[in-house]
C-alpha cells in the first residue's frame, strides 16, 4: 500500500510537488495559504493514487513541511512517512463491523438486504464512515 509521500521543488517563486493524495486541488489551496502563495503559482501532480481509502482525501502536515524544506535548502526533497506514522499522523478508516444478511431468487435477483452496522467515531464529531451506506445506495431492493 502507498504511504503518504511528497516530493517537491522550487522555480523561482513557483512551487512543483507530487503527492499521494486523492484531492490536488485541496493540496494546491493549502499549501497557498501555508506558504502565502498565489494558487496560479503551485502545481500539485497525483497521476495515480494507490491505497489511499480516504485517508488521503486531505491534504497532510507532510506536504506542507516537504515544500518548506525545499524551499530553505534550495533543492528538492522528498519526504515519505513510515507505515508507523501512517497510523499516528494521517488519520485513519475507523473501525467498522458489518452484519450482512440478504434475500434472493433463484435467478440471483436480490429480493431483501438487512446490514447492521457498528461504526467507531470520534467523542467530539458524529463521522460516520460512508460504506455503512452502501447497502441502501447500491442495490434496488424492493425490502432493505
Amino acid at each position: 500500500m502507498e504511504p503518504h509521500a511528497t516530493l517537491a521543488w522550487w522555480e523561482g517563486d513557483r512551487l512543483t510537488v507530487h503527492d499521494a493524495t486523492q484531492w490536488t486541488a485541496g493540496v494546491r489551496n493549502m499549501l497557498a495559504m501555508g506558504l502565502r502563495l498565489p494558487p496560479e503559482n503551485i502545481r500539485v501532480l497525483c497521476p495515480h493514487t494507490g491505497g489511499g481509502f480516504g485517508s488521503k482525501g486531505y491534504p497532510k502536515w507532510n506536504t506542507l513541511l516537504a515544500a518548506a524544506a525545499a524551499r530553505i535548502v534550495g533543492r528538492p526533497v522528498k519526504l515519505v512517512l513510515t507505515r508507523a506514522q501512517m497510523y499516528t499522523m494521517t488519520g485513519y478508516q475507523p473501525d467498522m463491523r458489518q452484519r450482512v444478511e440478504l434475500g434472493a431468487e433463484p435467478d440471483g435477483r436480490l429480493t431483501a438486504l438487512r446490514q447492521q452496522v457498528v461504526n467507531v467515531t470520534s467523542s467530539t464529531e458524529d463521522f460516520v464512515e460512508f460504506a455503512t451506506f452502501a447497502g441502501r445506495a447500491m442495490y434496488a431492493v424492493p425490502a432493505i
